[in-house]
């Protein structure tokens, strides 16, 4: 697989790109990020009729658990 460190971005009316380097995501940052994607998900899927809210459902109560590493 091949991943970019960074991102490509115009700055100009020419559309010339320029690659702009990231530096990587701490453990936080990612697992904050794993939330966010989780809660749309959940929410996709409520809304869309794919998934039924259930407390009894401990997976859809992931993004609100603590991070224990």
């Amino acid at each position: 697989m091949l991943f970019l460190d960074g991102v490509y971005v115009i700055k100009d009316p020419s559309n010339a790109s320029k690659f702009i380097s990231i530096k990587a995501l701490t453990t936080t940052e990612l697992n904050q990020l794993l939330s966010t994607i989780m809660e749309k998900i959940i929410r996709y899927l409520e809304t869309s009729g794919f998934l039924e809210k259930d407390a009894e459902q401990p997976y859809l109560n992931l993004a609100e658990e603590d991070d224990t590493g």
